[in-house]
């Protein structure tokens, strides 16, 4: 496992400014393990999707995202910003988002305000102490929206991926059928494309 981690994927060596060294990858390391093996995702939104594998986390300029393995679809590699070398806390906060992506990874559909929503709802509750920052209104916004549903229902989305397991796939009637009382405006918002 710690190889993987410290070997960076031959195709992206260009775009990481540095390898990482020991202590940095240790970092990687321990983010990971502080999210993974509580297994606290799937405890709040449901089981991850047979056969996904999150192989390592990697650094790169342009992270926090995932990158699937051309070969594979369900082979991942997290790849979180180079802030986050020598900062735990800040890994963990971009992994924790990243998990939620990686319960049934979405290769080809847009992901909606619900599945964004749920990923930063999900790292806020994982690291509480990591405020949004001054360009962030957008994630806000689906932080709002996905709290405002869970407050009908805690267990909504878990209880909606045992039929439809993509949570950007998750249609409104499902979501009325296990909570008729949802307002309508919020269940519009989630469902619409969510643009970075």
């Amino acid at each position: 496992f710690t190889r993987a981690i410290s070997k960076p994927g031959m195709l992206f060596q260009h775009i990481t400014t540095n390898e990482p060294d020991d202590s940095q990858i240790e970092v990687a390391i321990a983010a990971l393990k502080a999210v993974i093996p509580e297994n606290k995702a799937e405890d709040e939104f449901g089981q991850q999707k047979r056969g996904v594998k999150i192989r390592c986390v990697d650094f790169d300029n342009n992270g926090p995202y995932i990158f699937y393995n051309e070969n594979n679809l369900d082979d991942i590699t997290i790849y979180i910003s180079t802030n986050c070398i020598n900062n735990q806390d800040l890994a963990k906060f971009q992994i924790a988002h990243e998990i939620i992506h990686c319960l049934h990874p979405n290769h080809t559909q847009d992901v909606t305000n619900l599945e964004e929503g749920v990923a930063v709802l999900f790292q806020k509750r994982c690291m509480p102490m990591i405020d949004f920052g001054p360009n962030d209104g957008k994630y806000v916004n689906v932080y709002n929206l996905a709290n405002n549903l869970l407050k009908y229902d805690e267990q909504i989305i878990k209880k909606a991926r045992e039929y439809e397991p993509n949570i950007s796939k998750i249609p409104i009637p499902l979501l009325l059928n296990i909570c008729p009382q949802i307002n309508h405006n919020l269940l519009n918002a989630l469902v619409r494309p969510f643009y970075r």
